[in-house]
């Protein structure tokens, strides 16, 4: 009997002392989040070039994603407060040859949205978490993410887009000119919309490649060909293609 009490408190201390392992999440936080940041996208089979530009300082953030092309030019800007639970947006615009299109103005201490576009001006809640379209991406990669399957709201200058549905679907190598980049896909879903995020872990999980389909909107297909993080330049490189690519 004694030796019995004996062998089962031996196995109780085991597993008392056994060592865990911590639980894996989907994406890790970003680590030393760069403060400048350039990367330069072209739409998917095209020679479009797009330039972002990130900028964290003392608590906030700005980013400007434009292009110019023969003359005409397209730039989304957002820029918010960026604290321990992330970024905080402020105001998201939309802007072609110089004119405003439509921009959204976050009211975080009356829980309100303002959408501005064109002649009409409304007024919702802002529900907490809620990221304009480029700021998601930057989002992930300073938060992480600890869920397969999430939801939150998202808004441009036009319309907000509540309770998207967000899935991790899993990690891919992904050929970048002559590297090989592992990347991890995000997919959010509202009605026909679609929204994704390929975030590289190797590069403070930048977004690689984005893919927004609004709709009646042609699909924005963004792929990476050129990142600056900090002055240091980490790719240089013809446009990627969709080949998995070897370790």
């Amino acid at each position: 009997m004694k030796q019995y009490v004996f062998s089962l408190l031996f196995a109780l201390f085991a597993l008392a002392t056994w060592p865990t392992q911590a639980a894996e999440v989907p994406v890790r936080p970003a680590k030393d989040f760069p403060h400048d940041l350039v990367i330069t996208y072209v739409y998917h089979g095209l020679p479009i070039p797009m330039r972002l530009n990130w900028q964290a300082t003392e608590g906030r953030y700005s980013l400007k994603l434009g292009a110019n092309l023969f003359g005409r030019t397209r730039a989304f800007t957002s820029d918010g407060r960026l604290g321990k639970s992330g970024l905080e947006p402020e105001h998201f615009t939309d802007i072609r040859d110089g004119k405003l299109q439509n921009e959204a103005t976050f009211d975080w201490a009356n829980h309100q949205i303002t959408l501005h576009d064109g002649d009409k001006t409304s007024t919702e809640t802002l529900e907490k978490g809620t990221q304009d379209l480029f700021s998601t991406a930057f989002q992930f990669a300073i938060g992480g993410v600890r869920s397969q399957n999430f939801s939150f709201s998202m808004v441009s200058g036009r319309k907000i887009y509540p309770h998207v549905a967000f899935e991790v679907q899993g990690e891919k190598n992904w050929r970048v000119g002559g590297q090989v980049v592992k990347v991890i896909l995000l997919r959010g879903t509202f009605e026909d919309r679609v929204f994704d995020f390929w975030l590289a872990p190797q590069w403070s999980n930048l977004p690689v490649r984005m893919i927004f389909n609004l709709g009646n909107d042609a699909p924005l297909d963004l792929w990476a060909t050129e990142i600056t993080i900090d002055g240091k330049s980490v790719l240089d490189a013809p446009a990627p293609t969709d080949s998995s690519g070897k370790d």
